[in-house]
């Protein structure tokens, strides 16, 4: 080399210097920090997929700290409940006891419905005061608001709806065909056993039990509708009049009752005659899909409603009959169980009221009226008591099963999915954005390794010109 101005070696050594520190930061940057991409010039593309991966880990993690919130709320309920149905069989034996009016004073029934108050008081206590974080569980607040157009739908409960938080959902039930008691087809008539001073004797049979009714000749039909009738709490057989048509019936409607009439002993030639016959239950679609249906009670889930109801009497005839449930706005307790926020990954689960005004049902009474001075209380009748309390029993029951179905089917199964998404989404992120330890090392010993030489060339470089005083020498 014989220029000096321009020394073409140290520029290129000092570039490839340059070029090995600026990797060698890199690697340094890299190890300190763990992570492969620091900025977006990194990994442009690698910065884009991960900042998409934590948002969904972020998504994943909110969602996850509401299911178990959800779990918490949810067994807090559950909890109440199982107390208010301890309750319930206390005042289940309280009934039974009491209808033992031959072996008990009326202090000692006195003192049974003074139980019975108590405990009423203390399942209005438990609805009213159960809470999670301030937000009261069993008031009927976590529940769903339903109307209907005319009542001829009553028991309505709502355990799951669907719908637009701004609008009302209805729910149009149409009986294609409706449920039927178990009807024999004999007109009961006057007794005619053939002869004066002889008797027949029936066994009558129903879904509750069967017994023998025994009637002298002569006896009329609304004798024979008196003698079955003061057993239908033992038979669930009843004689209904219906304009001067006395038939033998089932007191319930659907496929599970039945009506036998057998002759034990003695002919007639007027009267029962004997026959099985069954009852029917009721053909019902809800938003056209076909309920599933026990006598005049239907229920049907999707994923979008879960709703169970009572069709009355005036809906149970020969034709057909449309009625609409409006379910409010706003109802239940939703819960976001999903990192997208929408209908898809939100639950909404009715949590109803069990006070003492609710629990029960239409037909045979609310628990509210076994109090002292209700219309069912232990002095004036045990039995529609007891019948008061196997309702309440099993709406309670079935609240229990519901949320605990939810907790089961729904909240876990979504703890153990998210669980599994979380890892999965946090390894993607780890390959893309973070430091692989041993390759980044190795990295780093190459890098420091060209740093000194380019070090050592650069150094070489710059003594170079020297070479040229040997020409001035």
């Amino acid at each position: 080399m014989s220029r000096i101005n321009t020394n073409i070696a140290a520029l290129i050594s000092s570039r490839y210097l340059n070029q090995n520190n600026a990797k060698l930061n890199t690697s340094l940057e890299r190890l300190s920090t763990g992570y492969r991409i620091n900025r977006g010039s990194d990994d442009p593309a690698g910065l884009i997929a991960s900042e998409n991966l934590r948002s969904e880990m972020a998504g994943i993690k909110a969602a996850l700290t509401n299911a178990e919130r959800a779990n918490s709320i949810v067994a807090t309920a559950e909890g109440a409940l199982s107390e208010v149905s301890d309750l319930l069989v206390d005042l289940q034996g309280l009934a039974v006891q009491s209808a033992n009016s031959g072996g008990l004073s009326g202090e000692e029934i006195r003192a049974n419905q003074l139980q019975v108050d108590g405990i009423l008081e203390s399942i209005d206590r438990i609805a009213s005061q159960t809470s999670f974080n301030g937000e009261r569980l069993l008031d009927g607040s976590k529940g769903f608001s339903t109307s209907t157009a005319d009542g001829e739908i009553q028991d309505i409960s709502v355990n799951m709806a669907k719908n637009a938080a701004d609008e009302d959902l209805d729910i149009v039930v149409t009986t294609a065909t409706a449920a039927t008691r178990a009807t024999t087809t004999a007109n009961v008539a006057a007794i005619d056993c053939g002869a004066a001073g002889t008797t027949i004797t029936y066994e009558i049979t129903g879904s509750k039990g069967s017994a023998t009714v025994t009637f002298a000749d002569g006896a009329t039909a609304a004798n024979v509708a008196s003698a079955i009738n003061a057993l239908s709490a033992a038979t669930g057989v009843i004689v209904s009049n219906n304009a001067g048509a006395y038939r033998v019936r089932s007191k319930a409607y659907g496929a599970d009752e039945f009506v036998r009439v057998e002759v034990i002993s003695g002919t007639n030639t007027a009267g029962l005659t004997a026959e099985t016959v069954e009852g029917t239950d009721a053909v019902v679609t809800v938003n056209g899909v076909n309920a599933s249906v026990d006598g005049n009670r239907a229920s049907v889930r999707t994923g979008a409603i879960d709703i169970s109801f009572t069709m009355v009497d005036a809906l149970i005839g020969t034709a057909a009959a449309t009625d609409t449930i409006t379910i409010a706005k706003g109802g239940g307790a939703t819960f976001q169980l999903s990192q997208n926020v929408g209908m898809t990954g939100r639950e909404v689960v009715g949590i109803p009221s069990v006070s003492t005004a609710r629990l029960g049902s239409a037909s045979t009474g609310r628990l509210l009226d076994i109090a002292s001075g209700g219309s069912y209380d232990l002095q004036t009748d045990a039995e529609g008591a007891q019948d008061i309390i196997e309702a309440a029993l099993q709406q309670v029951a079935t609240a229990r099963g519901r949320l605990g179905s939810f907790v089961k089917d729904t909240v876990q199964t979504t703890i153990n999915s998210l669980n599994v998404s979380y890892e999965n989404v946090a390894a993607a992120d780890s390959v893309i954005r973070e430091t692989d330890f041993a390759k980044e090392t190795a990295q780093l010993t190459r890098n420091q390794i060209l740093v000194n030489a380019s070090t050592s060339v650069l150094s070489i470089a710059n003594t170079a010109p020297q070479s040229v005083l040997a020409l001035i020498g």
